[in-house]
């Protein structure tokens, strides 16, 4: 074999060296910063749940303050989360799946006397409960980056929670 020939395998397996080192540190790179970037989007969703579950209490607290048929609108993100009210139970839910281990399974967090968190089947679940308000109609959205909801007081303790605005006593 010549002298060229030698030089010329030598830079194929140099270069070829090179490159596949490169794909290595990308390939370490990459699993250490998904898994990474992953939990820290979990962590701000968790986070927007709890200023929303916040909101919705608010609203729910000041319409229930006014006369009947009585209108607040407030506007959230629901982006990757899911909002359910359920009249049945007089919850207010707002879930999404969790990345990471931020929050232990099964293990009930009480923010206060209405609001708390739990972890369940990798979801986490910021729950608004009350015992003295009730719901008028289910509601159910999901995924959706900007949504306006409407609470309408309809009595005494009960509140209708809509993405649609209500109409008033004179349409």
């Amino acid at each position: 074999m010549s002298i060229k020939k030698q030089k010329g395998v030598a830079e194929m397996i140099s270069e070829t060296l090179i490159i596949l080192i490169v794909i290595a540190v990308v390939g370490i790179i990459l699993a250490i910063l998904t898994p990474a970037i992953s939990t820290q989007q979990s962590i701000q969703r968790f986070e927007t749940a709890q200023k929303n579950i916040q909101e919705i209490d608010s609203a729910i607290i000041n319409v229930l303050g006014m006369p009947i048929d009585s209108v607040i609108e407030i506007s959230i993100s629901l982006n990757k989360q899911k909002l359910e009210v359920l009249t049945d139970e007089n919850k207010v839910i707002i879930s999404h799946i969790i990345k990471g281990d931020y929050f232990e399974e099964d293990i009930v967090q009480q923010i206060d006397s209405s609001k708390y968190n739990y972890k369940e089947n990798n979801v986490v679940f910021s729950v608004l409960e009350y015992d003295n308000i009730s719901f008028y109609r289910t509601l159910e959205l999901e995924n959706i980056n900007q949504v306006r909801l409407y609470f309408k007081k309809k009595d005494k303790d009960v509140v209708e929670i809509s993405e649609y605005e209500p109409a008033t006593e004179s349409e």
